[in-house]
């Protein structure tokens, strides 16, 4: 996906929720940063879809947030470039003790309370684990310098096999909450176990 053409970043949005919205129905949409823009906000308030987008630190209002949740629904996300272009939504912004910034920022469609706020950026959250998998995921991928689909398409099923019996058995050494922090078994005593060498396939 381009990442410095907002033209192609908000087509790429449409083209994905348009083709999403064929197989499932969409609950809601969480977008992380580099979707905070003007054009996508637009597309995404045109398509009539519940939508999360975090926003950077710079977003919102200048007043300091101190310790209640700041919502403002008249809120408008603007290009201040040739194409100029207006998105209206909800900003929220909401103390977060454990955010790198100290405050979680995301604007939004929701119907978003100062009472509500803290929910909806714990949901936002949770998708991190998401993004933690894709990286653990990788650490089972053989690499490879293939061009062909289907081989990489292999490769990565194999990967995300391996990955899911990965899980499973840290689940079998640890089945109940609270879940520690790092997993029981790591990936690398894992590959040994069941004898797998991560090669580099040309």
């Amino acid at each position: 996906m381009p990442a410095n053409d907002w033209r192609s970043k908000r087509q790429v949005v449409r083209s994905l929720l348009e083709t999403v919205r064929d197989q499932v129905t969409i609950s809601q949409v969480f977008l992380d940063r580099g979707f905070y823009q003007a054009g996508v906000i637009d597309i995404l308030n045109a398509l009539d879809v519940t939508y999360l987008v975090r926003a950077p630190s710079h977003a919102g209002p200048d007043d300091r947030i101190e310790d209640d949740a700041v919502v403002d629904p008249t809120y408008e996300v603007r290009q201040r470039y040739s194409p100029y272009l207006t998105a209206p939504t909800t900003f929220v912004a909401v103390p977060a003790d454990d955010d790198e910034d100290d405050v979680f920022r995301f604007v939004t469609n929701a119907e978003v309370s100062a009472e509500t706020a803290s929910a909806y950026a714990l949901a936002f959250r949770r998708r991190w684990g998401i993004e933690t998998s894709y990286r653990k995921l990788t650490e089972f991928l053989p690499k490879t310098s293939s061009p062909t689909f289907s081989v990489r398409l292999f490769y990565f099923s194999v990967a995300s096999t391996l990955y899911n019996l990965w899980v499973l058995a840290n689940l079998f050494i640890h089945p109940s909450a609270p879940f520690p922090e790092r997993p029981p078994l790591p990936t690398a005593i894992f590959r040994k176990v069941i004898e797998i060498d991560v090669f580099d396939y040309g």
